[in-house]
């Protein structure tokens, strides 16, 4: 154990840092409001956003989702009375 010291304190020192985010996210989670950390993360992120890049539209879906939903008549409700009713 002796002749791998370093290699012992390189992994404890990963693990230490490791189990510390834990904690801290799990601290913010529990006793921190959504907006709240939800405002840190833009805040923390905003300069990494391209301004420049367009914003997406609400109204279309995203690329990856476009062109491949079923048609009107196959798509079914979970929540409908006929799908619980079903069961």
């Amino acid at each position: 154990m002796e002749a791998h010291a370093p290699f012992r304190e390189m992994v404890f020192h990963l693990y230490a840092e490791r189990l510390a985010g834990l904690m801290q996210l799990v601290q913010e989670v529990a006793f921190r409001h959504l907006d709240e950390r939800l405002a840190a993360w833009l805040v923390e992120r905003g300069p990494h956003i391209d301004p420049s890049a367009p914003a997406p539209s609400p109204s279309r879906p995203p690329a990856s989702n476009r062109g491949r939903s079923a048609p009107s008549g196959q798509r079914k409700n979970p929540l409908s009375i006929s799908s619980v009713a079903s069961r």
